[in-house]
């Protein structure tokens, strides 16, 4: 598991998940999975995002669903829109991971 924080346009996030997608098997094959707070998923709002790489426990999208503060689960295919064009992170395109300017104050 993995804690990203990001907002709009994502693109951090989605070369992570890229990244982690193309070290654990790939997106399509249902081995990564992206949990968030839905506002955050859709660049509402900076937020946190949850990778998951590995074998994705049952159930988890009706529990995240069901949380007091609801949550949404990308898996399969989904993950692999969300990850859209975003090129994995290498040694030449690495960047450093700090919120926008402004958004804690």
């Amino acid at each position: 598991m993995l804690n990203i924080a990001d907002g709009a346009p994502l693109a951090f996030a989605r070369s992570v998940t890229a990244t982690v997608a193309e070290v654990f098997g790939g997106s399509s094959e249902g081995s990564v999975a992206v949990a968030a707070e839905p506002g955050v998923l859709k660049g509402r709002r900076f937020g946190n995002l949850t990778l998951v790489a590995g074998r994705v426990p049952d159930g988890l999208a009706r529990r995240l669903a069901g949380d007091p503060f609801p949550g949404t689960l990308l898996a399969g295919t989904e993950v692999a829109r969300f990850v859209g064009g975003a090129k994995p992170f290498t040694s030449t395109n690495a960047q450093e991971s700090a919120p926008p300017r402004g958004i804690f104050g």
